[in-house]
């Protein structure tokens, strides 16, 4: 199997491992055939990533894990996003660790700018 751009791309960009994580979880939860991925399948961070999109949904819409989302004030919602996304500290550190300082620099932007 050969990987063109999206190989350089991707591990340009420090995604080399998600992709292969995501191929996994597209190989095993809606059948991609092999010779269509752009990264060799990483069946370990693959059943990771698999297990919190059953869990969580939508980009963590739907985990319970860490208590209700009724009636949660601004900061009860960054906080519990921010423990969330610690979860994927070990697999993806970089990501997990800036998402919080850009959540709150997109947050300043957007008071700054006037935006809801």
């Amino acid at each position: 199997m050969q990987y063109g751009v999206e190989r350089i791309l991707t591990k340009y960009l420090g995604l080399w491992k998600f992709a292969g994580a995501v191929m996994y979880v597209l190989h095993e939860a809606l059948g991609l055939p092999k010779e269509k991925m752009i990264a060799p399948i990483d069946v370990n961070e693959g059943r990771f990533l698999l297990a919190e999109i059953m869990q969580g949904g939508n980009f963590g819409q739907y985990d319970t894990r860490l208590g209700s989302k009724e009636n949660e004030g601004k900061l009860h919602r960054y906080l519990r996003m921010s423990l969330r996304n610690l979860r994927f500290a070990k697999y993806y550190p970089t990501e997990a660790l800036s998402e919080p300082l850009f959540r709150t620099w997109f947050a300043l932007w957007k008071k700054i700018h006037g935006i809801r």
